[in-house]
């Protein structure tokens, strides 16, 4: 799970699904592999690859500023990413019981 997993989500939603010879799972694990900051800092690339691929499938044919809408789309899934995560990553010490005090 991963950044990757939910940007397919996300694309499995608006119709657009992995055909033969495409770039688009390999991304997606490079993607989950990678993890949230990495894709935080490298959104603009990502969106370039996804353009990439989307051009050869005429998928963002009549849509201006291709490069917008695929930057919009990795930030969501960035966010639901960290919302999964935020939910099943352990608790930190600080957010432990604190030891119980001896009494006198």
């Amino acid at each position: 799970m991963g950044v990757g997993t939910e940007l397919k989500k996300i694309f499995a939603l608006l119709k657009f699904l992995p055909k033969d010879g495409c770039q688009c799972n390999m991304l997606s694990s490079r993607m989950d592999r990678m993890g949230i900051e990495w894709c935080n800092k490298n959104e603009e690339a990502l969106a370039v690859e996804i353009v990439k691929e989307a051009n050869r499938r005429d998928w963002l044919k009549y849509v201006p500023g291709k490069q917008l809408p695929a930057l919009g789309l990795i930030r969501m899934a960035i966010h639901n990413a960290e919302k999964i995560q935020s939910v099943t990553e352990p608790k930190t010490e600080s957010m432990k019981t604190p030891p119980a005090t001896p009494h006198a």
